[in-house]
């Protein structure tokens, strides 16, 4: 069964997908919702868009900052940080 077009396709470039921005978006984050935001946010018109958007807002807002979020060890993924007695950021537990 051939496998495509020997030598490739020569109009490769005219196919690729290109994109107008000052930064490519290459990087993935992976986000859990409910099933109903989900749902939502979905019906909203270039909703990935809009994310972007807001996320971009609070980090320039400083409403989001490597200091509301710490790691975990065991999973490496971020857990909301809630304060201490003492004022130190420690890690919420997961329930």
């Amino acid at each position: 069964m051939p496998k495509g077009r020997p030598g490739g396709n020569p109009d490769l470039v005219k196919y690729q997908f290109s994109t107008d921005r000052e930064e490519p978006c290459t990087a993935k984050m992976t986000l859990r919702l409910p099933p109903s935001q989900y749902a939502r946010l979905r019906e909203i018109d270039n909703w990935q868009e809009r994310v972007r958007e807001a996320i971009a807002h609070l980090l320039e807002q400083g409403q989001l900052d490597s200091s509301s979020l710490t790691l975990t060890e065991d999973a490496g993924r971020p857990e909301p940080a809630s304060a201490s007695r003492d004022g130190e950021q420690t890690p919420t537990s997961r329930t």
